[in-house]
């Protein structure tokens, strides 16, 4: 018998852009606030349904899928000074809430981890080049980490696949989507009855445990390559984020075309579908309402901490107009006034995440 060939990532963007559904709204002017620009960006984000009461609630079975992913068969476990309980958050989110065991008397700095383009395993590492995971890592240093598979990636692999999430949503983006969700990570972290997407958190009625303690004021959001852009805007709208840190694969929008080997903003608003409005630039990128540069400009102003970890040999990124991104970014402190703390590592080494670039981020952590 022959199967018919699924296309589980199907997207044209010219079909999405030439939809009777598609609204086309002019683009912000420069000197609109920053967050209206990146707002219209994402697109229209809906009027969503109620969010989940957070906890355990829901928590599935782990099963052989989650064992293959090397996340455990438990949803909750200790394993080498590290536990993992399994909770759900947000808009019916499942995800794993990492943290030393014992735990220390004092409350945890927090992160959220955001994992890259890994269709197949999301937040799980079977990327990584040395030993330890990065959460595993984060957690063994002493944070309590919270890891989760984004929209459309691991066991999320066909919630909401583009075809499907722009037939319901079409003037909204998977990328917008992927920020709303790092506000509930934060929720989660912080144990949040009130936040912008509550949750109902503790989880000692479910775990013989009891979760972790956060500081609400060390909260941090890492993400690497996809993940970093998405921690990047995320930390722009979340007042409780206090640092965060872009690992790789920012590239400027206003000079990623189409031309370069990067692949250029095709990459988001094409080939992962995540930023479809961002295809309306194609030929005239350097009229992208905003760029990186602005959005780190605007952490200094929030008194954020933030980290750009970004290795010479990195096909995906364009590294003389990250260069330039930054030069005008210190320009703008320098003009300011203001200090930035900021820190921009570029080791002469390729793209992959291994010890080095591990140690160079605690290392960061451990400074703010």
């Amino acid at each position: 018998e022959v199967f018919p060939e699924t296309f589980r990532h199907h997207f044209n963007w010219t079909t999405w852009n030439e939809s009777s559904i598609t609204t086309h709204p002019s683009s912000p002017a420069k000197d609109t606030a920053l967050v209206t620009r990146v707002l219209w960006l994402m697109g229209d984000t809906p009027v969503g349904p109620g969010w989940s009461p957070g906890g355990s609630y829901s928590v599935s079975a782990q099963t052989y899928v989650e064992d293959m992913e090397n996340r455990g068969d438990k949803t909750y476990f200790v394993e080498d000074g590290v536990a993992k309980m399994t909770i759900t958050f947000g808009r019916y989110l499942e995800g794993d809430l990492y943290f030393p065991n014992p735990l220390p008397a004092k409350p945890l700095p927090g992160i959220v981890w955001l994992h890259p383009y890994s269709y197949q395993d999301g937040y799980t590492e079977n990327y990584a080049k040395d030993s330890k995971r990065m959460y595993l890592r984060l957690a063994s240093e002493g944070y309590a980490v919270i890891a989760y598979d984004q929209l459309g990636f691991g066991r999320r692999l066909h919630n909401w696949t583009p075809e499907k999430f722009y037939r319901r949503w079409p003037n909204w983006s998977r990328f917008g989507h992927m920020v709303q969700d790092v506000q509930s990570a934060v929720d989660a972290l912080l144990g949040c009855r009130d936040g912008p997407f509550p949750d109902g958190l503790p989880l000692s009625s479910a775990y013989a445990q009891t979760p972790p303690k956060v500081d609400s004021n060390r909260v941090a959001v890492i993400g690497y390559s996809m993940g970093a852009a998405v921690a990047l805007h995320s930390a722009l709208f979340d007042e409780r984020v206090s640092a965060v840190a872009a690992l790789t694969g920012i590239s400027p929008f206003r000079n990623d075309t189409l031309a370069l080997e990067t692949g250029g903003n095709r990459r988001l608003f094409d080939w992962h579908a995540l930023l479809p409005r961002l295809g309306w630039f194609q030929g005239r990128e350097e009229q992208v309402p905003y760029d990186y540069d602005e959005l780190f400009a605007s952490f200094k102003a929030a008194g954020k901490a933030a980290l750009l970890y970004s290795p010479v040999n990195d096909r995906t990124v364009d590294k003389t107009a990250l260069e330039i991104c930054v030069h005008n970014l210190i320009c703008l402190s320098q003009t300011s006034g203001a200090l930035l703390d900021f820190e921009f590592l570029q080791p002469n080494t390729t793209n992959k995440l291994d010890d080095d670039m591990q140690d160079s981020v605690v290392g960061w952590l451990k400074k703010i």
